[in-house]
């Protein structure tokens, strides 16, 4: 189920009905469509566009990376030491990179933990961006290149839907459902396989209600960092 809330307060709500052999990330896009058409919770003609500006709130035209280090539950949690250490090799790789951090009010110490071991070089943006705004932070941009790294959520989405670089650090509960994506070349999933993929996050090995699950706990940096590269490459930013 997918919800999003609009500026009047309104909660719009989706079922995705993964029975119905329509691609679950296809039956999302049609959830963001009927919103943005509805003349209430977003203005069509902003529709997720990456040309989308939100009066100086969006990332200016230069490479830049978007940090997403919360989920639904800390099951889905790629541990933030991992977040801390991509940005760290990011930042000694190219100086004049942009690093932000997004996510709800209720992760902001995530972001401030990222933000503080990097010494203030990354802007904690949780709980300062309302829908509209957090896509236009998502939106690729001009010119330059973004990448986000993101867990699996609905952020990591609402990234993938406007044609953003994207690098999903995924389980393997509903492995295929949504991640990887056949049909979107800008979403690239790092992930480390386990024979028990597929368990709908009924995980065998830990306690998903206090500990990461171990296919997402287990996923290396090294790749992480070489997804991000190469998107950065794909996107002509220096590195």
């Amino acid at each position: 189920q997918k919800w999003c809330r609009s500026k009047d307060g309104a909660l719009w709500g989706h079922i995705v009905d993964t029975e119905s052999g329509k691609a679950a990330e296809e039956d999302f896009q049609e959830f963001v469509d009927a919103v943005s058409a509805s003349g209430g919770p977003v203005n069509p003609a902003l529709k997720w566009s990456p040309s989308f500006s939100s009066g100086g709130d969006a990332p200016p035209a230069t490479a830049s990376m978007v940090f997403v280090p919360g989920a639904s539950g800390v099951g889905k949690r790629w541990p933030v030491e991992n977040f801390i250490e991509v940005a760290r090799r990011l930042l000694s790789a190219c100086p004049g990179i942009r690093l932000m951090v997004v996510g709800s009010q209720a992760e902001w110490e995530l972001g401030a933990r990222i933000s503080e071991a990097l010494h203030g070089q990354v802007e904690n943006l949780c709980g300062k961006t309302d829908l509209l705004k957090l896509a236009a932070v998502l939106a690729p941009p001009d010119g330059g290149g973004k990448v986000v790294v993101s867990n699996d959520t609905g952020t990591a989405h609402l990234a993938a839907i406007q044609g953003t670089q994207t690098v999903v650090v995924l389980g393997g509960a509903d492995f295929n459902v949504f991640f990887p994506s056949k049909s979107r070349a800008n979403v690239h999933a790092v992930f480390h396989r386990m024979d028990c993929f597929g368990c709908e996050w009924r995980c065998r090995y830990a306690d998903l209600g206090r500990e990461t699950a171990p296919c997402i706990a287990e996923t290396r940096v090294d790749d992480v960092v070489m997804a991000v590269k190469e998107c950065l490459y794909d996107d002509n930013a220096a590195l």
